[in-house]
């Protein structure tokens, strides 16, 4: 009786085998990917999400968060910034390796609403 099902448990083991080589390979694709993110974009040491520290780092999490600036009398708008919105840990998601790895996650299945506000600041300077 159970001679029949061998064909359909072999069949069920090569699929096994060949979707546990792709995620393998996807696997070593996404660390790749966050580890060379992870070198690139982590900021320099000694940044405070508490404190404000105006560097010339451009992966500081000061720098990317959102700032707003007056707007003077005369239409021109004033160079230091009014308020500055406090940066949490999801301001750069290359601070830590952890988040590193599932924003290289979202990054290659194509969910971009995570990390929105530094994805455009790093692919308009880094691909300019």
């Amino acid at each position: 009786v159970f001679e029949s099902f061998g064909v359909y448990f072999a069949i069920i083991i090569s699929v096994g085998n060949q979707i546990i080589s792709f995620l393998v390979v996807l696997l070593i694709i996404i660390i790749s990917f966050a580890h060379a993110f992870f070198i690139l974009l982590s900021p320099e040491p000694g940044f405070s999400f508490e404190k404000y520290i105006n560097s010339n780092d451009p992966n500081n999490p000061w720098n990317l968060a959102p700032t707003y600036s007056k707007v003077l009398d005369d239409g021109t708008t004033d160079s230091n910034p009014y308020i500055i919105q406090k940066p949490d840990e999801n301001t750069n998601m290359f601070i830590d390796y952890r988040t590193a790895l599932f924003a290289m996650y979202l990054l290659l299945t194509g969910i971009f609403k995570y990390f929105t506000s530094m994805c455009y600041v790093y692919f308009f300077f880094y691909l300019n």
